[in-house]
């Protein structure tokens, strides 16, 4: 197996969070980070989101600092000039045609309550688009962020690190299949064991009967490195949970995690009691996440780890990873660089729910909140 690149010098390709979607409201600017880079997020008055680099090609002002969106234009805070929806400078202050300058344009995706922009290294166009989740019915997305140190595998990796959730999490899941599909992996865990999650448990609701007979499934797609989609399934009370966790890299060794959950309830009660479960979920995971990012600050990336029986299959997503680097061969801590990845080849992309895919609208031509 070749090394597994660190986060000190190397950022995997893919699609990343770089806001919240309640975060980019019409007429806004916001400014995200993205593999050591700005990424300027915006929504025009008609709702288009666009994502850009953040410094005009007039004279280098920065769009996140000062600038402001007119219409369905974003206009540079220095000497005015306005660009279009299709990046293209299209007025200046002088009267004057204005010069051919065009901004930089990055691949954005909105979906599931969160904004993801596309990073590859080599600047090669997507070739694949994330998993979404079904959201008809479902509450709106409630968000979570935190921000701290860690590596850009941490979060696929920690899902099928099977070992860590009883000394971490005081939790047990039952892992059933890890499937690896191009850019894609997919996981099912069986959820009988609900009333094992720490957070009931050291409640004393471990021990009421009727938790012990809920039965449940997960089913989680990784989309690259940086996303994980999970839908939960709990039949006998008609209870669906929709949640997406994606860690960003930020820059070396800064990791930024957005959460977005939502509930559907199947029932007459369904509409009232949804937003109050999807909140205590939201709370579970935050307090879970904090758990995990306590052990990533603080803990070193190992090439070639000591893997015990029990631990998951942490070598199969290892080696599922490398393909979005394109100097996955490169030594663990060697030569400084910055990598993004192999092209993986296209997937077919199975998203579940009506909804289909996320929307693509790239165009033609910090701390815990």
């Amino acid at each position: 197996m070749k090394p597994m690149p660190t986060a000190t010098h190397r950022y995997p390709n893919g699609w990343f969070p770089v806001a919240c979607g309640d975060e980019v409201t019409p007429g806004r600017i916001f400014t995200g980070r993205l593999a050591g880079e700005d990424v300027v997020v915006y929504r025009t008055r008609r709702g288009r989101l666009r994502a850009v680099h953040p410094y005009c090609p007039h004279l280098g002002a920065h769009l996140g600092h000062g600038g402001r969106v007119e219409g369905e234009t974003i206009v540079c805070p220095f000497h005015g000039f306005s660009f279009g929806p299709a990046g293209n400078c299209v007025r200046t202050p002088y009267g004057q045609p204005p010069p051919r300058a065009s901004l930089t344009h990055v691949p954005v995706i909105e979906a599931n309550g969160l904004v993801f922009a596309w990073h590859h290294e080599s600047g090669s166009a997507p070739t694949w688009e994330p998993v979404t989740l079904p959201s008809e019915g479902f509450t709106k997305p409630t968000t979570f962020q935190i921000t701290s140190s860690g590596h850009p595998h941490d979060l696929v990796e920690n899902l099928i690190d099977v070992g860590h959730f009883g000394p971490v999490h005081n939790t047990k899941i039952n892992l059933v299949s890890t499937e690896p599909e191009g850019p894609f992996v997919r996981v099912a865990v069986d959820l009988s064991g609900v009333e094992e999650l720490g957070f009931f448990k050291e409640r004393g609701l471990h021990r009421l009967g009727s938790l012990k007979d809920i039965r449940g499934q997960a089913e989680f797609t990784c989309s690259g490195v940086g996303i994980v989609s999970s839908l939960v399934s709990v039949p006998e009370l008609g209870v669906q949970l929709a949640q997406v966790a994606a860690l960003t890299p930020e820059d070396p060794g800064r990791m930024h995690l957005r959460l977005a959950t939502s509930a559907r309830i199947e029932s007459r009660m369904g509409a009232a009691l949804a937003p109050a479960l999807s909140h205590l979920v939201r709370f579970i995971t935050k307090r879970q996440v904090k758990q995990d990012y306590e052990i990533w600050a603080n803990r070193r990336p190992i090439e070639r780890p000591k893997i015990a029986t029990g631990d998951g299959p942490i070598m199969l997503i290892r080696r599922w990873a490398q393909q979005f680097y394109e100097s996955a061969d490169a030594d663990l801590g060697g030569t400084p660089e910055r990598a993004g990845t192999r092209r993986a080849a296209a997937a077919p992309i199975t998203p579940t729910g009506s909804n289909g895919r996320a929307r693509h609208d790239a165009p033609a031509a910090r701390n815990e909140r």
